[in-house]
């Protein structure tokens, strides 16, 4: 009796496991190593997966977790003084100025990260891959709930959090966007999945909040509404299904999909109305692209080239070998062309199958359409600037992954095959894990990023570009300088090289050249502050602050940023505009609550103007945000002393001489001790 009871608990959990022998099960020796874990994993499923994703997680990713930032981190993460206060949580959500912020959930996470770690990007990698994790154990959940099979949720888990081309997401700490987006995207299939099992009003709410979230990440998650309708659509015929001819099941799966929407319409209309208003907003009101008009110049050009792109990601997905931060593309300009018609006829055979498949292979067929609505934000019917990118695979790459799942768990039922799939699993497993953890170390630094990409795409200008970027900040000026004059022969429109040109120019101090490259860059990218604000320095360096003045206002105009108001308070200092000065210096510490060097500053004014209480103050908030500070603690000392307050002035002139390493400044802070002591 107690051996059936255990059968029929097992048999509740929906997965076939064989029989373990009773003598078996009460010894505490004889088990295998494979027994033992079969029965963890009947008894504790969730838990077993966990632990395996989760150690999966550490030995595939612990070899990045101290890797530099690199590319888009330096402006989303080291520059971002918005995400060094939690009190800026409501203008990161657009609460501020009731606009839209770019993708801001992403920002908030950054946020995060600061209040544990600081600006040391190890913390922002732990996170990434926490939220990696995440994210396959929900591909678990959903590929469980799909199959009815926890041998394809663990193999697609697994296979997911291995697979190399998700690196460019997790390694990368600013790919966090596809993981956010992802991860809703996935948490809010699986609560519409439980909703079709169990309705209610819980899992109704989880639906929409996730989706919203999704959105919040990336503008990918727009497609979770298609994938809901195409599992109403697709599930009720595999329910019941019936014989006939392929267009009777496809009339019978539009007349079951037609019926799940009229029992359904408000959850439907509800998710499109978000997804239409979203997309408006994103392509009509404010869209993020540069892209001007389609790849090409034509349609036909773009989607052909769209088309080559898809079958190049099927590649990527099933033999991921030729991985590169910034793939050169060709663009496709005939149909006649060899591999845009292999790709065309590829596709056309593939949604034959796939189509024909609804039928008999619902689940394959729900696979490959995942896979395409999914690519389809990023397929540029609304052309973007980027042309491909690996991190878009991150969401796509389940439907891919879940289809090696029910293969293999096919395969598995004859027994015969079983060895073979254990054998190619592990393989394949291995052979992921291995493109992994190697690809980390290409993502160490900038450097080691983009001389990869130059020795797979070495003509290409975004390369040769980001090459540059990452010389000048290993203080190799000469060999970046030779590269970006190198890329304006070829491209005389690349504004970001005339800048790059211009900030060296400006650290060597050659003054007129920077102008003149600043200007150049302005010129062909005529709404862009920072180089209006490097413009502004190196005029301000010459002597121009008029000019400068002007410039670095342009800059704000452009794009408040609290770095633009102080430039802009310390050039009014410099024509001893005070009041200006101080209207400046507040906007920054509005803008950024821990801008220590604007309190810093604004206290000197302040000192400088015989205002010793304001200079306290604004001081006082300067040393908590940096309490080491010897030069702070000198200033109130002498502020202390302006209002006669001689034991707060000892005080800090004490901190200030421990802090001080200087010599010269120490005698000074001694001298005016020694004179207060006496």
């Amino acid at each position: 009796m107690t051996h059936k009871r255990k059968r029929s608990e097992a048999s509740s959990l929906k997965v076939s496991e064989r029989s373990i022998p009773q003598d078996t099960k009460d010894s505490s020796f004889g088990f295998s190593c494979r027994d033992r874990l079969r029965k963890i994993y009947s008894a504790h499923p969730k838990i077993f997966v966990l632990i395996c994703l989760g150690l999966g997680g550490i030995l595939l990713y612990n070899n990045c977790i101290h890797n530099q930032f690199v590319f888009d981190d330096f402006d989303l993460i080291l520059n971002n003084m918005r995400i060094q206060s939690i009190k800026n949580i409501p203008s990161i959500l657009g609460l501020a100025t009731f606009r839209y912020p770019y993708r801001p959930l992403r920002e908030l996470s950054y946020a995060i990260d600061y209040q544990f770690t600081g600006l040391n990007p190890v913390g922002f990698h732990l996170f990434n891959i926490v939220y990696h994790l995440l994210s396959s154990y929900f591909v678990f959940l959903i590929a469980f709930l799909l199959s009815k099979d926890r041998k394809v949720g663990l193999i697609t888990a697994l296979l997911f959090i291995a697979h190399p081309i998700q690196t460019e997401s997790v390694t990368y700490i600013s790919g966090r966007r596809d993981i956010l987006t992802s991860l809703f995207f996935f948490m809010g299939f699986y609560f519409f999945l439980r909703l079709r099992e169990s309705p209610s009003k819980k899992y109704f709410i989880l639906v929409f909040l996730s989706y919203v979230l999704s959105l919040l990440s990336k503008e990918m998650g727009v497609t979770l509404p298609a994938i809901i309708l195409l599992y109403d659509l697709l599930w009720p015929a595999q329910k019941n299904p019936e014989q006939g001819s392929f267009s009777q099941s496809l009339k019978r799966i539009l007349s079951l999909g037609k019926e799940t929407l009229k029992r359904n319409g408000f959850f439907y209309l509800g998710l499109f109305l978000i997804a239409l208003f979203f997309t408006f907003y994103k392509v009509v009101i404010r869209n993020p692209s540069h892209q001007e008009g389609f790849y090409g110049g034509t349609m036909a050009s773009n989607f052909l080239t769209v088309i080559r792109i898809w079958v190049f990601y099927l590649q990527l997905l099933i033999l991921p070998l030729s991985q590169n931060v910034a793939h050169s593309f060709p663009l496709s300009k005939s149909l006649f062309e060899l591999k845009t018609m292999f790709s065309v006829l590829f596709l056309f055979t593939l949604f034959v199958l796939l189509i024909k498949g609804l039928r008999k292979n619902t689940l394959y067929s729900f696979c490959g359409f995942w896979f395409f609505i999914t690519l389809l934000p990023v397929s540029h019917i609304f052309p973007h600037h980027e042309l491909l990118a690996e991190h878009y695979l991150y969401l796509p790459s389940f439907g891919f992954l879940l289809a090696i799942g029910l293969l293999s768990s096919e395969v598995f039922k004859q027994a015969r095959w079983r060895p073979f799939v254990y054998g190619f699993l592990t393989a394949l497993f291995l052979f992921y894990s291995s493109l992994t953890i190697h690809r980390n170390l290409v993502w160490k630094n900038g450097y080691t990023l983009w001389m990869d990409a130059a020795s797979k795409s070495p003509d290409s200008p975004r390369v040769k570009l980001n090459l540059g970027n990452a010389l000048m900040r290993k203080g190799e000026d000469e060999r970046a300088v030779e590269i970006f004059k190198t890329l304006i022969q070829t491209d005389q429109k690349n504004h970001q090289a005339y800048n790059n040109l211009g900030v060296i120019y400006l650290e060597r101090k050659e003054f007129d050249l920077a102008i003149e490259a600043f200007n150049k860059a302005i010129l062909i990218r005529p709404r862009n502050a920072d180089t209006y604000n490097n413009l502004a320095m190196a005029l301000a360096m010459k002597g121009d602050l008029d000019t400068a003045i002007k410039s670095v206002e342009e800059a704000i105009r452009i794009r408040p940023r609290s770095d633009f108001y102080f430039n802009l308070a310390k050039f009014y200092e410099d024509k001893g505009m005070a009041r200006e000065a101080i209207t400046a210096y507040e906007k920054a510490v509005q803008s950024s609550p821990k801008f220590f060097d604007a309190y810093h500053h604004l206290g000197i004014l302040y000192s400088r103007l015989e205002l010793p209480r304001e200079a306290i103050a604004v001081l006082e908030k300067a040393l908590k945000i940096n309490p080491d500070s010897g030069k702070t603690h000198f200033m109130l000392g002498v502020n202390f002393l302006k209002t006669k307050d001689k034991e707060n002035a000892v005080r800090h002139l004490e901190k200030a001489l421990q802090l001080t390493t200087n010599e010269k400044d120490r005698k000074a802070i001694e001298s005016v001790l020694m004179r207060l002591r006496s």
